[in-house]
């Protein structure tokens, strides 16, 4: 009986992290959803799954033609990104469209986000319809980033296709010119000119 109460077996019970930490199932992660420019760039440089980075910017807080020209200031070489902003904005699905774009870098970079050169103050902007600025993937409110935009010409031929007639008068590119396609070489003819015969 004495060794009974000397020696009582005490059940050791296993404590997970729950019951120590009552409040440890309130996880806190930031949400993916509904981030802005520079935290989706930091994530679309730096992540891996490029599945993750899609889904971040279909649901993103900014403008894709803005973007855009953000990611073409930070990776200026990036063929896929360039030929994304070119061929495919507004003329293929929106989703499809930024899977594109998240599958053209690896998501392997330690660049640092380049943002567009805001244009300096003091410039008047007043008279720029909404219309462009829209075109240009601009807020009201950001009119000053308007004039340095469009004295690039890769970024305006990028958005050629959003901007009305009557709104090329505001942007300081012949239409015509910024948007003419070099002429394709033709084959060389088969024969000579002397012999008339074939050069097979």
């Amino acid at each position: 009986m004495v060794n009974e109460m000397l020696f009582d077996e005490v059940t050791t019970k296993d404590h997970d992290w729950f019951d120590v930490c009552p409040n440890s199932d309130e996880v806190y992660m930031d949400s993916d959803d509904d981030k802005g420019v520079f935290d989706a760039a930091k994530i679309y440089l730096a992540e891996y799954d490029r599945e993750r980075v899609r889904d971040i910017l279909a649901s993103g807080r900014f403008y894709d033609s803005y973007f855009i020209s953000v990611l073409n200031e930070t990776l200026p070489n990036n063929e896929g990104i360039i030929f994304c902003a070119r061929e495919l904005m507004r003329k293929i699905p929106f989703g499809l469209f930024w899977s594109i774009v998240a599958f053209s870098h690896s998501g392997v970079g330690t660049q640092r986000i380049v943002f567009p050169d805001k244009e300096m103050k003091g410039v008047n902007t007043t008279r720029i319809p909404n219309s462009l600025l829209s075109a240009f993937g601009l807020r009201s409110f950001e009119k000053q980033w308007f004039h340095r935009l469009a004295a690039n010409e890769s970024f305006v031929r990028m958005v050629a296709g959003n901007i009305k007639d009557e709104d090329w008068k505001y942007i300081i590119h012949n239409k015509c010119t910024l948007l003419k396609k070099e002429p394709k070489g033709t084959t060389a003819s088969q024969c000579t000119s002397k012999q008339e015969a074939t050069l097979w």
